[in-house]
């Protein structure tokens, strides 16, 4: 498996060809952000980047990323093989008291995923981290990782929210074309959505 993923690090470096669209991202958005992998049922850290701006910032230091208590997770779940809800069901461990504990609330949030194009965790994973995930596509077509942002709780605004969403969508349509992939045209339509309701509220506030 190493000698596998090696092979594949030297003739498509994933890794390389996210560090440096995730450093920007951590500079436009102020928050940490970070990049993870889908293996058959487990979504691993690929990448991160700190906050630049903050001394108080969420640090990405997890072996892997559970399917039900993340926003990668969420991700995978509404973008990634059909197989793997069963997977995420089997073990729903409750990291805090807002993590989705039932496959009704886990349905729920991956529901969502599929109506805004982003997966979303609200201090599911740890009490004060809010987070937000775009799906990642690879020369396969097929969904192959997702790029987050990870923001101390108490700075997550809905403003914030607004810039990350639009600045995630940017992001995860560089990494893919950088893997040999492409966002596919519903994923780009509900982002498209997203970021018109966005301007239309701006507007009328």
């Amino acid at each position: 498996m190493l000698q596998l993923a090696q092979t594949r690090e030297l003739t498509v470096p994933r890794k390389a060809a996210a560090d440096a669209v995730i450093s920007r991202l951590a500079e436009v958005t102020g928050e940490t952000t970070h990049v993870s992998v889908l293996s058959g049922a487990t979504v691993y850290p690929l990448a991160s980047c700190e906050s630049y701006k903050h001394s108080t910032r969420v640090i990405i230091d997890v072996q892997t990323f559970p399917l039900h208590a993340t926003a990668s997770g969420i991700c995978a779940l509404a973008f990634g093989p059909k197989e793997l809800l069963a997977s995420a069901s089997e073990n729903m461990q409750a990291f805090t008291a807002d993590t989705p504990t039932t496959i009704m609330a886990l349905e729920r949030a991956v529901q969502s995923a599929r109506e805004t194009g982003f997966g979303r965790s609200d201090r599911w994973y740890e009490d004060d981290v809010c987070s937000l995930s775009a799906p990642i596509f690879d020369q396969t077509g097929q969904f192959a990782g997702a790029v987050s942002v990870a923001s101390v709780a108490t700075r997550f605004t809905a403003e914030l929210d607004r810039s990350i969403q639009w600045h995630l969508a940017e992001a995860s349509r560089e990494i893919s074309r950088n893997w040999g992939g492409e966002i596919p045209e519903t994923v780009n339509y509900l982002w498209d959505k997203s970021t018109q309701k966005q301007n239309i509220m701006e507007h009328s506030s």
